[in-house]
């Protein structure tokens, strides 16, 4: 059996050399213009200036929803919409928010539509409609790229899920938000979780093999068709698993049009008979080839298969939960109070490597948590400004180091 974690988030109290914190966005600095709020879901702009959020007011299921626009450093509110009506989270997803690359629109999903805003004053432009209305079109997932305004929704089929790993077929509608044209539309049997700079592929777990590791499917973003499954070498310890029940989602986000930043998710099966870790690293993969061109292993990371990667290509951060194999072995035991979740910044400029690391308590994030986005983690584009969902609110950094990168 899996040894589940306690949510983590990043601490306020004090930032790591390398790291300077810039601002806090949370519930407390929005109360006088939204009553009650709860923040359920957020994204940075690509300029790491703004924050988007998507708030409900109140914990009632049908209570109210605003979208605001937040300035990053000091709270201030930029702009405000009322938008609807909360509904209940499906199938382990929730409301979404999404900036353009050029920030000009914000993409909202309530689990019910999906609206695309323009957010100098919150205007709704259009609202997307998914290609066939004959089946329960409930949209569970919004991937955007980061050199084009297409981007992958997906529609739930209402088919049942039963757990994590089991498939999650949905139709996804490639989209050009800037104008509503649909680009393309088509079926899978799981939600896309990335999507390359230009929107050419879009990557999603295989469901296809039997094998305890599942690793990357890149389907091709106007047909759906399958073009490759990567593994980055990951499977090659699959005979020595002692745990084959629950699989370990490789999970690969786009750095490049060729290439991948591929890592396990946090299911236990990567550790062999023993209880020993198992290939615990990030590597970049070409995706015509899964071959694997660089690879990094952080000192005690324990992967979550969080990663998010700026716009320029340069720079990248992930979230490690690291315990010690023994724990494992003995899921009984109390977890150590010194097993707290790190967050990890790497540079991309030559080489890959590990940039920066810094510790956090174990902390509550924002209201709703939703699958591959559970620390909430978002990057500027030039890689200057990141943010970390925590404590009912939004820490964002500054990058001290970046000007030397």
């Amino acid at each position: 059996m899996a040894l589940s974690w306690p949510t983590c988030y990043l601490a306020t109290a004090q930032a790591l050399p390398g790291l300077r914190i810039q601002g806090r966005v949370d519930e407390k600095a929005i109360s006088s213009a939204v009553s009650n709020p709860r923040i359920q879901t957020y994204d940075l702009s690509p300029d790491g200036s703004r924050v988007a959020l998507f708030v409900a007011s109140g914990d009632l299921i049908e209570a109210p929803t605003w979208v605001l626009i937040v300035r990053a450093n000091d709270s201030t509110i930029v702009s405000k919409t009322r938008f609807g009506t909360a509904r209940l989270g499906v199938q382990g997803y929730g409301p979404q928010v999404a900036f353009t690359p050029d920030g000009k629109l914000l993409v909202v999903q309530d689990t019910q539509t999906v609206s695309v805003l323009e957010t100098t004053s919150l205007t709704k432009v259009r609202t997307i409609v998914p290609v066939h209305e004959d089946k329960l079109n409930v949209p569970v997932r919004i991937v955007t790229a980061s050199k084009s305004n297409t981007v992958a929704i997906s529609f739930g089929t209402g088919e049942r899920v039963l757990n994590y790993h089991d498939k999650r077929p949905v139709r996804t509608e490639m989209v050009d938000v800037s104008t509503g044209q649909a680009v393309a539309s088509w079926e899978s049997d799981d939600i896309p979780f990335s999507i390359s700079p230009h929107a050419d592929l879009v990557a999603a777990s295989d469901h296809s093999g039997a094998a305890a590791v599942m690793g990357v499917a890149i389907l091709d973003a106007n047909s759906g068709r399958k073009i490759a499954t990567l593994f980055g070498g990951y499977d090659a310890y699959t005979k020595d698993l002692a745990f084959h029940k629950f699989p370990t989602a490789i999970v690969g986000k786009f750095i490049s049009d060729e290439d991948l930043m591929l890592t396990p998710d946090g299911n236990v099966a990567l550790k062999d008979h023993a209880g020993h870790d198992v290939e615990g690293s990030l590597k970049i993969v070409r995706f015509r080839d899964d071959q694997v061109l660089q690879e990094v292993n952080p000192p005690q990371y324990g992967p979550t298969g969080e990663i998010a990667v700026s716009a320029d290509q340069k720079n990248l951060i992930t979230m490690s939960k690291y315990l010690a194999p023994t724990y494992f072995r003995h899921p009984h035991w109390r977890i150590p109070k010194d097993s707290v979740p790190k967050l990890i910044v790497l540079s991309n400029q030559r080489e890959l490597r590990v940039d920066t690391v810094m510790q956090m308590p174990q902390v509550s994030g924002l209201r709703t948590f939703t699958l591959y986005d559970l620390g909430g983690l978002r990057i500027a584009a030039d890689g200057s400004c990141i943010s970390v969902a925590e404590d009912h609110g939004i820490t964002i950094l500054t990058r001290e180091n970046q000007a030397k990168n």
